[in-house]
């Protein structure tokens, strides 16, 4: 399901074609939807951030919210299992971060939304500390 980010063309990619501004637009779309599903308070609060960085903030929250589920929620998947998930998570965040293109399309939001001065690949949930 997760796989690291291709190589960068003319702009994010999906399934091998162009990514059109109708599937950017549905995953900011959707990284809302999980905010406002996950983080009620959380979402209604964004309401007063400008729409640039409400957009940006969703898209983060979207991607905190699917590395702490692939713990949180793994039933009884193995550890390793969850592990490797993780290190897909962390690659496909890194080749974001490098201006790759988004191979999977929940993360085109997130490899639209600018990180200027800020290296997500140093936060501890890539690290994948995972306890039995």
């Amino acid at each position: 399901d997760l796989v690291p980010a291709g190589r960068r063309a003319h702009r994010r990619r999906t399934g091998g074609g162009r990514v059109t501004s109708t599937a950017l637009e549905r995953s900011y779309a959707e990284a809302e939807q999980v905010t406002a599903s996950w983080a009620r308070s959380f979402y209604f609060a964004s309401r007063f951030v400008p729409l640039a960085k409400r957009r940006a903030i969703f898209a983060l929250y979207d991607y905190c919210r699917y590395a702490d589920n692939l713990v949180d929620l793994r039933g009884d998947r193995p550890v390793s299992e969850v592990r490797h998930q993780l290190a897909l998570l962390g690659a496909t965040v890194r080749a974001l971060h490098a201006g790759a293109e988004a191979e999977h399309p929940r993360w085109l939001a997130l490899g639209d939304t600018p990180r200027p001065g800020h290296d997500p690949t140093q936060e501890s949930v890539l690290a994948g500390d995972i306890r039995k």
